[in-house]
């Protein structure tokens, strides 16, 4: 229960679909489309990511790195460094991360997003739907200002990357 006065700001209301075997959306309370996240083949880690600014493509950084980029036309944007028990999304050529991505525990579903104060600013949870036999997202909670559409497809796409980096590793 909240108390009187105090400020409390809970957004539930965006969410993210499957909209095909490698593609999602994301669309607010009224169903309005906010961007989507296409994967053209489901052995890559490109990605392409469509919000109103316009399409920006997710694919390595550099041919040496295994870090990735969301690029718009040949400028980076955007890097996800990944870490052992978390990924950092920083600007080009920063260190301190805008937003990082972990999960809420070992075992835990469920991957924060958190922001330079600490704040965890959205959280996304994953389930294995075993009748498919793929892994589909939900947007769970927000909390402050919705983060921007982009920032938070690239966040999903972390998600997704460490996902397939944890089942390749669990294979060898």
């Amino acid at each position: 229960m909240l108390r009187t006065g105090m400020v409390h700001h809970l957004h539930t209301m965006r969410r993210i679909e499957r909209t095909g075997p490698r593609s999602w959306t994301l669309r607010d309370e009224r169903g309005i489309l906010l961007g989507s996240k296409d994967q053209p083949a489901w052995w890559s880690r490109r990605a392409e990511l469509v919000v109103p600014g316009g399409l920006y493509i997710v694919r390595r950084h550099s041919p040496w790195s295994s870090d990735q980029a969301v690029f718009f036309g040949d400028a980076p944007v955007m890097v996800a460094r990944y870490r052992m028990n978390r990924t950092e999304i920083v600007q080009p050529g920063t260190k301190a991360p805008l937003l990082t991505v972990r999960k809420k525990h070992w075992f835990s579903n469920d991957h924060l997003l958190t922001d330079p104060q600490g704040t965890v600013r959205a959280t996304i949870r994953t389930a294995f739907n075993w009748n498919r036999f793929r892994s589909d997202h939900h947007l769970v909670e927000e909390h402050g200002a919705p983060l921007e559409p982009l920032m938070l497809l690239f966040a999903l796409h972390t998600i997704q990357v460490q996902h397939q980096r944890a089942a390749a590793g669990a294979a060898t």
